[in-house]
This record gives structure tokens, C-alpha cells and sequence, in this order.
């Protein structure tokens, strides 16, 4: 989603028909692609499957180091990509009146690198990462922020809720969501033991 804007510009002639194409392609690729890796990691290892199919591949053959190392290479190559965006967006939110320094971006950029290692050790598992972001931020982005841009687009104010019921409904039905999804995530990494005994 971050490359959205870089892709467009990049684009030999840049409409919004094209960007679709290309958006479209990707996407499909990328349906593709996980479909034959969830058919293939069922198949072959049933319900013996773990979160992450890296640790069903263990280290036994040249063969899984290598696709070990290549999955490492390409989440490397691919930090800088999801850095930059965020990078950009911080330095325009708080420095906006500022010149350019390469001094501050860089500063930016190693808080990012840290605060990703920081997590990346704290936290072993892929898995509680993407169970946290998913039910803070999907939630937040794809029903609660539009739901409340909404409300006050029409009505001039977050606080009429009234003048929007259907629109009040899901804001305040994705807040109560979004909360109990928070804290389902947080309850089952601190207190894994819950989930397992189920």
C-alpha cells in the first residue's frame, strides 16, 4: 500500500486505468502465490503445519537453508521499501516547516531499525505481530477512521452521532471490536497457556 504513489510515478504513462492494471496484477499474483504455498504446506505436512512453514523446513538439507536465507534476504531487501514511506510521513507531520536534513532522516530511520530488531527479538513469533497490528490497525483504518471521517464530513462534527445512525453504528460497533480484539491479542501472547488448553 506505501508504494502506491512511487509505483504511479514510475509508470510509463501514468493513469489511474493503468495503476488499476497493475494493482490488479499484483494482487492476483500474490493470491496465486499464497494459495499454492498453503496447498502445498497442507499437503505435505497436514496437521503437523506450524504458524510459520520456515519451521516445518528445519535444517536438514542444503535445499532448506537456502530457501531459509532467501527469505531472509528478501524481508531485508524489503525493510527499506516500508521504511521509507514512514520515514516521509513522520518528517512531513512534525518537520514540515523545516529544511531537508539527512541528519534527522537517518535519526528517524535508526529509531525504525531498532524499534523493528527490539520487536523482531522480544517477540518470536510472526504470528503475535500480525494478531496485534490486525486487530489495531485494520480495524482502525478500515472501519473506525473512515466511519468518523464520515460523520464529520456531513455533519461538521465527530460528536453528531445521531445525524448518521448507520455511519455511529459502525464507529462505535468497530471501537468496541477493535478493544476486545486489542485485548484478545495482548491476553493470548501474555498467557499463551489459555489458548492451548482450549
Amino acid at each position: 500500500m506505501s508504494q502506491v504513489f512511487s509505483i504511479f510515478t514510475a509508470l510509463h504513462r501514468p493513469t489511474i486505468r493503468r495503476m488499476n492494471r497493475v494493482a490488479y496484477g499484483a494482487c492476483t499474483i500474490a493470491v496465486v502465490l499464497y494459495l499454492v504455498l498453503a496447498y502445498a504446506g497442507l499437503s505435505e505436512y497436514g496437521r503437523e503445519l506450524q504458524e510459520d512453514i520456515l519451521s516445518n523446513l528445519g535444517h536438514r538439507t542444503v535445499v532448506t537453508g537456502m530457501i531459509q536465507l532467501l527469505m531472509a534476504v528478501n524481508i531485508g531487501l524489503c525493510f527499506p521499501m516500508n521504511v521509507y514511506p514512514s520515514r516521509f510521513t513522520i518528517e512531513m507531520l512534525l518537520f514540515s516547516e523545516s529544511k531537508p536534513s539527512a541528519f534527522r532522516g537517518n535519526l528517524i530511520s535508526a529509531i525504525f531499525v531498532l524499534s523493528a530488531a527490539l520487536i523482531a527479538i522480544t517477540l518470536p513469533k510472526i504470528t503475535t505481530v500480525f494478531s496485534i497490528i490486525g486487530s489495531t490497525s485494520a480495524v482502525l483504518v478500515s472501519f473506525v477512521l473512515p466511519a468518523a471521517f464520515y460523520i464529520h464530513i456531513n455533519t461538521g462534527s465527530i460528536i453528531h452521532l445521531t445525524k448518521e445512525p448507520l455511519a455511529s453504528i459502525l464507529l462505535i460497533g468497530s471501537v468496541i471490536f477493535g478493544v476486545f480484539a486489542t485485548l484478545s491479542s495482548i491476553l493470548s501472547t501474555l498467557y499463551p497457556e489459555l489458548i492451548e488448553s482450549r
